[in-house]
């Protein structure tokens, strides 16, 4: 079988078509790329900034004005958490004038993290301590510190018997109670756990003038229930008791009482 091919034909209309079409195409994707970014761009134009840095930004202004009390009264405006406001308000010059205003103050204070009233409730804890039974006898040492820019209250305890252990105590905004965990030498966890048996906090708050602490509700039977009170003595002392239960919390045993009193310089 022959098989004869036609010949190839230049047609110059043709590429010229070809020319014009691609042209058309190009135009309407260049366009349509200009549309989208235009339209981008108006939308982020048109979010509202977050109200911090409004108010932020118009104390600048007021500020810059001399028109201090409208300065103070928009920062007042800010709400927590605002780190980066802070951060502004603590070491931008533009605030520099402002930093001897009680009001002013008071708004570094509110936006400071741990810097409310609850967060000092274990504050009469804090002392480098000696630790004695009520028969008057050394029964350890226990340095207890705030750590953290003051979020943690850490307990670094040392047994007269060679013992050590620590506890790391903190405030929780959203349960509005304390919690402690504690760690030892041990490698046990012998004071509060979850019903699975994993190692929880004890918790609580400010009871009767007293500092107390108990384990989750969901404690192993195989642990039981400990319940910790900590209480500022009249002669500036601290009792620190701690209590287990075995019946769910219907009778308590002492296990641990000890009498704080201020290691001497």
């Amino acid at each position: 079988m022959h098989l004869q091919l036609a010949p190839f034909l230049w047609r110059p209309d043709a590429v010229q078509v070809y020319d014009v079409r691609m042209q058309r195409i190009t135009t309407i994707l260049l366009s349509f790329l200009f549309v989208t970014l235009f339209v981008i761009q108006a939308g982020a134009q048109q979010q509202p900034r977050p109200p911090n840095q409004v108010a932020l930004s118009e104390a600048r202004e007021h500020l810059k004005a001399g028109r201090t009390q409208e300065a103070l009264a928009a920062l007042e405006r800010v709400t927590a958490p605002a780190p980066a406001v802070l951060n502004q308000l603590k070491s931008s010059d533009d605030f520099k004038g402002l930093r001897d205003e009680a009001r002013f103050q008071a708004i570094v204070e509110r936006l400071t993290p741990c810097s409310s009233a609850e967060y000092k409730q274990f504050d009469f804890w804090v002392g480098d301590w000696e630790v004695r039974n009520a028969a008057g006898q050394i029964i350890g040492h226990n340095r207890i510190s705030k750590r953290h820019g003051g979020c943690v209250v850490q307990e670094d305890w040392e047994g007269a018997g060679g013992g050590t252990g620590s506890s790391f105590n903190v405030y929780d905004q959203q349960t509005k109670q304390w919690h402690q965990f504690w760690v030892d030498a041990s490698g046990v966890n012998g004071f509060s756990s979850e019903k699975e048996g994993g190692p929880a906090t004890l918790r609580g708050g400010i009871r009767g003038g007293a500092m107390v602490l108990t384990s989750n509700p969901d404690t192993l039977a195989s642990i039981g229930l400990v319940r910790g009170t900590w209480r500022e003595l009249a002669d500036g002392r601290v009792r620190q008791t701690f209590e287990r239960s075995t019946d769910g919390g219907k009778t308590w045993t002492a296990t641990f009482d000890g009498f704080y009193s201020k290691k001497s310089s």
